[in-house]
């Protein structure tokens, strides 16, 4: 049985998301607001911010619960889930879904930029893919 697909969240819509996301307790608009002015960069307006708010909550990505005069949001859609899905997409897209044309596009440009750690990581993940392919393909 296929999942539910995950919507395309907009770049703007997913600055906010990302404030929510790296959160690990609701966070009124006020501290989303803050934290997205102060810490991101990003030279937007109360009013900008509230309104994308209200877009994530109206489009169930956000969960909205009142508390006295505040309102506090949490995120409704996982983003590792999330990211799984556009990633996905984007293979598909751009590159008929070949993580390997990826990799190799990859590999010229940013792979010398891994860490040991990153490197040990990609190791250990390639090592349990050849395990899987010897018990499919014996």
């Amino acid at each position: 049985m296929d999942r539910p697909q995950i919507p395309h969240i907009p770049n703007a819509e997913l600055q906010v998301m990302r404030v929510v996301w790296a959160a690990s307790v609701p966070m009124s608009a006020k501290q989303i607001v803050e934290i997205i002015q102060k810490g991101t960069g990003l030279d937007w307006k109360v009013t900008t911010i509230r309104t994308l708010i209200d877009r994530l909550a109206t489009k169930g990505y956000l969960a909205v619960e009142q508390h006295k005069r505040e309102r506090y949001y949490a995120a409704l859609i996982d983003k590792q889930a999330y990211l799984d899905e556009v990633t996905k997409k984007f293979l598909l897209q751009h590159y008929d879904g070949s993580f390997f044309h990826l990799f190799m596009l990859l590999e010229s440009d940013r792979l010398a930029f891994l860490t040991a750690e990153e490197l040990g990581q990609m190791k250990m993940i390639l090592s349990k893919l050849d395990v899987k392919q010897n018990e499919h393909h014996p």
